[in-house]
C-alpha cells in the first residue's frame, strides 16, 4: 500500500486517524512547522520538497514512536530541528544528504521524560566546493534515556564536511546512555573533514562514548578492487557505496535506489 502524501503548512497534529506512514509534503512551509505525536502512537513520516530555510519542531507524548526519513539531493538547505520527549518516547531520524549544494543543519532534542530514546544518523557526501555542517545535540534530563549521533561522510573535490555537536548528561540522568561517532573519508588533497563531538557529563551511573575518524581511503582496499579488473573511479564508486549505504536498511526498496544513484551521480 503507497504511503499517504499530506501537504504541511505551518502545524501538523498526528493522530490515531493517520496512517503509520505518511509522506510529508513541505512545499508551502515558510519560517516553522510545529508536529504533535499523540500519545501512544508511532509513525514513519518521509519528509519532501523541504525548503531551504526552516525549522521543525517535534513535540512527542507519552509512549510515542516518531521515526523521519529524509533524502537531501537538490538545492541549499539550513533547516533547525527541535525535539521535545515526553516519557517512554523514540524519536529518530536518518539523513541522506546527498545534494551538490551547500547544507547546513542544526538538531537539539530535549529528551524530557525517563525512558526516552534519540537516534539522528546522517550519510553525507560533499563534493565539488560544497561545505556540509552537522550540529546535533541532545539533553538527557531524565533516568534511564539512550542516545545515539551517528555521521558517516565522504568528500571529494574541494568537498567539506564538518560534525559537531553535545550531548549532555544532566543530573539525575543515571542508567544513561549516550553514543557519538562520526567518520569522515578524503578522497583526494584538496578536501576537508572536521569532528567536534564534545560530551557533558554531570552524574554518575551511566555509559557515554564518543568517536572520531578522519582520513584517506583505504589503499589496501583500492588495491584488491584494482586487482579484479575495476578502473580506478569504479573502485572509489564501490567503496563510498559501501560506506554510505548502512543508513539504506532504514529505506523503502525505491528510495534505496534513488540513494544508490544519487551516490554515483556525485562522481
Amino acid at each position: 500500500m503507497k504511503s499517504k502524501i499530506i501537504e504541511v503548512n505551518d502545524k501538523l497534529i498526528l493522530t490515531e486517524n493517520d496512517s503509520g506512514e505518511l509522506i510529508l509534503d513541505l512545499k508551502k512551509c515558510n519560517e516553522k512547522v510545529d508536529f504533535f505525536i499523540k500519545q501512544n502512537l508511532k509513525f514513519v513520516l518521509s519528509l519532501i520538497n523541504i525548503p531551504s530555510n526552516l525549522a521543525l519542531n517535534f513535540n512527542l507524548e507519552e509512549n510515542s514512536n516518531l521515526k523521519l526519513k529524509i533524502i537531501n539531493d537538490s538545492s541549499n538547505k539550513s533547516l533547525n530541528f527541535n525535539e521535545n520527549l515526553a516519557n517512554s518516547c523514540y524519536f529518530s531520524c536518518f539523513l541522506v544528504d546527498l545534494s551538490k549544494s551547500n547544507t547546513e543543519i542544526k538538531n537539539l532534542c530535549n529528551m524530557n521524560g525517563e525512558g526516552s530514546s534519540f537516534d539522528f544518523e546522517i550519510s553525507s557526501l560533499s563534493n565539488k566546493d560544497t561545505v556540509k555542517k552537522y550540529e546535533i545535540s541532545c539533553n538527557h534530563n531524565s533516568l534511564n534515556q539512550n542516545s545515539n549521533v551517528s555521521l558517516h561522510g565522504v568528500a571529494l573535490q574541494n568537498g567539506q564536511i564538518i560534525g559537531k555537536g553535545v550531548t549532555w548528561i544532566k543530573e539525575n540522568s543515571i542508567k544513561s546512555n549516550a553514543k557519538q561517532n562520526e567518520r569522515i573519508i578524503l578522497f583526494d588533497k584538496e578536501s576537508a573533514g572536521k569532528g567536534y563531538p564534545t560530551l557533558k557529563i554531570d552524574c554518575n551511573d551511566v555509559k557515554a562514548s564518543h568517536g572520531c575518524a578522519i582520513g584517506s581511503l583505504n589503499d589496501n582496499h583500492l588495491f584488491y578492487l584494482l586487482s579484479r579488473g575495476l578502473s580506478y573511479n569504479e573502485a572509489r564508486k564501490l567503496i563510498t557505496l559501501g560506506y554510505l549505504q548502512s543508513i539504506k536498511v532504514n529505506f523503502n526498496i525505491d528510495e534505496q535506489e534513488t540513494i544508490d544513484s544519487l551516490i554515483n551521480g556525485g562522481f
